[in-house]
């Protein structure tokens, strides 16, 4: 059903605008509805009553190193689980505070 809701509001070049409501037809974390197939209902994080633990431990795919704008999504609670990186030498690497936003529906 999110794939047929995707290929509606492309259709009609409406995708941008009804981002927000493609991926209302079930609970829990599922993928971007216009990479999934027809007949493709994958609801990973959700159980069969509707109930949604979060989306748990997320790897992030080695392709987010050679993307220009990468973007990662997850239902918390969940943990980010990036792929390992070859350095030429030893490193320090400091993060600084980042500060995200949650969305309460």
């Amino acid at each position: 059903m999110l794939k047929q809701k995707a290929d509606f509001v492309n259709k009609l070049c409406l995708g941008r605008i009804f981002t927000w409501a493609i991926d209302l037809g079930g609970p829990g974390t599922v993928k971007n509805p216009n990479s999934m197939r027809s007949d493709e209902k994958d609801l990973d994080g959700a159980d069969v009553n509707g109930r949604d633990g979060g989306s748990g431990d997320v790897y992030v795919s080695p392709d987010i190193l050679t993307k220009d704008n990468p973007v990662i999504a997850c239902v918390p609670p969940c943990t980010f689980i990036f792929p390992a990186i070859s350095l030429n030498a030893h490193t320090t690497i400091t993060f600084p505070p980042y500060t995200t936003s949650l969305e309460v529906a």
